[in-house]
């Protein structure tokens, strides 16, 4: 304290005085601690500034990643679609193949029965001519 800020307690009795400069003295601590308080208090907040814009990086990337994600499952659930479409395509293509073969095989059997008639047919009729 200043000796012009002092001045006021002239005439005070000792007992006043020492009052009043336990009194400064503990003001004077008070705004020392206020002061540590409020420096916390804005290093405090400032760490919660950086921790909640890196709470809003993080949930922007969950975000997106959760929508990149449910992509990935339409894709996904869009392929097995598309597998057990041609899956079935595949059975049915097989089906026809199989009924092509039992057709071609009846085929054969009927051209290799003709082929043997015509022949039997063709050995009468030069024996019948000759």
């Amino acid at each position: 304290m200043s000796w012009a800020e002092e001045d006021w307690t002239v005439g005070l009795t000792g007992r006043a005085q020492q009052k009043v400069k336990e009194l400064q003295v503990q003001q004077e601590r008070f705004a020392r601690e206020s002061r540590q308080r409020q420096l916390q208090l804005d290093t405090t907040q400032t760490a919660l500034n950086k921790q909640n814009r890196k709470y809003e990086e993080v949930r922007g990337e969950l975000q997106g990643l959760q929508r990149e994600l449910q992509t990935v499952r339409e894709e996904a659930l869009a392929g097995v679609g598309a597998r057990d479409r041609l899956g079935q395509e595949l059975q049915v293509k097989q089906a026809q193949v199989c009924s092509l073969q039992g057709q071609l095989d009846a085929s054969r059997t009927l051209t290799d029965t003709l082929t043997k008639e015509i022949k039997r047919s063709e050995s009468c009729w030069s024996g019948v001519g000759g």
